[in-house]
């Protein structure tokens, strides 16, 4: 794993790194720009598992101790992550034995791969025989298409999210708040458009954006940026710019409907983490979105990059308590079918396969 930042990749390795079963493997996490938050790093070893830093260096000699360590350590199994799949490759290539390759993909192809990126990374896959795992038919497609790929050597394994700690307050219809507060959870990337949310949530009707409040949680480059959006357009007593936050099932506890407003997405886990806690969702049709939440039925879709489209969705759920209510109950039944358990079972025997 290149990092174990905050983020939904990084969450999906915390998840399942700690699930699977001791007595049968023995997993190592390597995080090979060495940048990690302290609590991530302590969870890992909680659990009992051995994390190795390698520390914040440039990417070639990231390279070569990673294949130093690979050589050390003889691994059966290696599953990168994100862009630790070029990072592995020298290592994986110079193993003296079989070794199964898996890679996941948490992103549409071709998102973070371009020219000699992306000829690397379609080499690696097709010399040294790696097992390609997407997490949404969206992402599946794009490995198919971009990386050159036949569709079997594509493995669809989807996001799973703990729906006994993320689960409904039993209190939640008899709770009295003030108006209705949307949540949005994620970094602060161009690609999640949080200004679109922002634009969406000031063209509402003025008689219900005065009893309507947005929570946005997540860290990253466009704070000050989304900041002086939110007071040019006079909402900072109805917007709430949290940051990084430790706790975001309190938040969603506390919210009534989830958005997003991102132009692509390969699985979102914030997104079952609030259908887990039975919130209806507006959320953008790209990528594996559509895989999770059905239209009418956990939540609203609307088109991407469509501001006016968000804002009258927004304006509806407010209005309709009744599919707001509807729409809770059917995100939570659906997010009963991602859990945890079955993506490890799954993973569990890729590893094994080899």
């Amino acid at each position: 794993m290149p990092t174990l930042l905050t983020g939904g990749a990084e969450n999906f390795v915390l998840a399942i790194a700690t699930r699977f079963d001791p007595n049968v493997f023995e997993i190592v996490v390597i995080v090979t720009r060495g940048q990690a938050t302290a609590e991530n790093v302590a969870r890992l070893r909680r659990a009992g598992l051995e994390v190795v830093m390698l520390g914040r260096r440039s990417w070639i000699t990231s390279l070569l101790a990673t294949a130093l360590l690979c050589l050390r350590r003889r691994p059966d199994v290696i599953h990168t992550n994100i862009g630790s799949l070029l990072h592995v490759s020298l290592g994986s290539a110079l193993l003296p034995r079989p070794v199964t390759r898996i890679h996941t993909l948490h992103n549409i192809a071709g998102f973070a791969e371009r020219g000699l990126r992306m000829r690397m990374v379609r080499g690696v896959l097709r010399h040294q025989g790696f097992q390609l795992v997407s997490i949404s038919n969206a992402v599946t497609r794009s490995a198919v298409s971009e990386f050159h790929l036949d569709s079997e050597r594509v493995c669809l394994i989807p996001n799973g999210v703990d729906t006994n700690w993320f689960a409904p307050s039993p209190d939640r219809d008899s709770v009295q708040r003030q108006g209705t507060r949307f949540v949005a959870v994620g970094s602060l990337l161009p690609v999640k458009a949080h200004g679109n949310l922002v634009r969406a949530f000031a063209g509402m009707l003025p008689s219900l954006r005065e009893d309507c409040f947005l929570t946005i949680v997540g860290g990253g480059p466009l704070y000050a940026e989304l900041q002086d959006l939110i007071e040019t357009l006079g909402l900072k007593a109805h917007v709430n710019l949290l940051g990084q936050c430790k706790d975001v099932r309190s938040i969603l506890l506390t919210s009534d409907i989830f958005v997003s407003g991102s132009r692509s997405e390969g699985f979102p886990l914030s997104l079952l983490e609030a259908m887990a806690t039975g919130l209806p969702s507006i959320v953008t049709a790209v990528g594996g979105v559509v895989d999770a939440v059905r239209d009418e039925e956990e939540g609203l879709l609307v088109a991407p990059q469509n501001v006016a489209a968000l804002t009258n969705a927004m304006e509806r759920l407010v209005q309709d308590a009744p599919l707001r209510k509807a729409l809770s109950r059917n995100a939570r039944q659906r997010a009963l079918k991602f859990s945890w358990d079955k993506c490890v079972n799954a993973y569990s025997k890729l590893y094994r396969a080899g």
